[in-house]
C-alpha cells in the first residue's frame, strides 16, 4: 500500500500511477523525442519528480511531467 504524507506545500509522496490522471486542459503533448525519453526512463527512471494537485475525487492532475508520465 502506497502511503501519502500530510498535505503541504513542499510535500513529497509515492502515488499509484492508477491515481494519476492527465489535466484535460492540457492538450499539448509533443511526441516527438517521446521513444528516447521512454530509454531514458527505462534505464535511469524518473530523476524529476512529477507535479501534481488533488482532483477533489482523491485521484490526482498532473500539473508538469506529462510527457515524463507518458514515457513511463
Amino acid at each position: 500500500a502506497w502511503s501519502i504524507p500530510a498535505a503541504s506545500d513542499d510535500a513529497a509522496a509515492f502515488l499509484p500511477l492508477k491515481r494519476l490522471k492527465q489535466d484535460p486542459a492540457n492538450v499539448r503533448v509533443d511526441y516527438v523525442g517521446i521513444d528516447e525519453l521512454a530509454d531514458t526512463v527505462r534505464s535511469d527512471g524518473i530523476l524529476q519528480a512529477l507535479l501534481v494537485e488533488p482532483d477533489g475525487t482523491g485521484d490526482f492532475i498532473i500539473i508538469a511531467g506529462n510527457r515524463r508520465y507518458l514515457a513511463a
